[in-house]
This record gives C-alpha cells, sequence and structure tokens, in this order.
C-alpha cells in the first residue's frame, strides 16, 4: 500500500498527465509529459495507471509507437 502523501503525490501526476493530454493537439511523447512530472514520479507508470482508470470513463489511452493520446472509445484515428 502507498503512503498518504505517496498516493496524493501520483493522484497528481495523474491529473497533470491527463491535462497534458487532453490539451495536446497531437499524441505526446513518454518523455515529454516526464518532463512535467515532479521528481520521483515516472510517465510509464502514470500512463499504465490512467489507462486502467480509463477503461469504466468512456476514455481510452492509445498508444501510437511512443506517443500517447488521450481518445473517447468511440473516436477512431
Amino acid at each position: 500500500d502507498l503512503r498518504p502523501a505517496e498516493a496524493m503525490s501520483r493522484q497528481l501526476g495523474k491529473r497533470i498527465v491527463e491535462a497534458l493530454l487532453f490539451a495536446a493537439e497531437e499524441p505526446l511523447e513518454a518523455a515529454a509529459i516526464q518532463a512535467h512530472l515532479p521528481g520521483g514520479l515516472h510517465a510509464g507508470e502514470l500512463l499504465d495507471e490512467l489507462a486502467l482508470d480509463y477503461r469504466e470513463r468512456g476514455v481510452r489511452l492509445e498508444r501510437r509507437g511512443n506517443r500517447y493520446a488521450r481518445c473517447t472509445t468511440g473516436s477512431s484515428s
């Protein structure tokens, strides 16, 4: 289990990743996302967690090569 401070940090990290993906006009590389995260958080782990979170929200996280995009489940690219 995560300590409360660590859990809050991960939640903040996921919110940052979500905001970046939502605002991006094109899919983002994990390295570009990582540049915006506080120390100790890893973009790859947060992206994996978001992909699981999105399964029940009508949204999906799509990987295109080494880039990631947030899509609604009804859209196709």
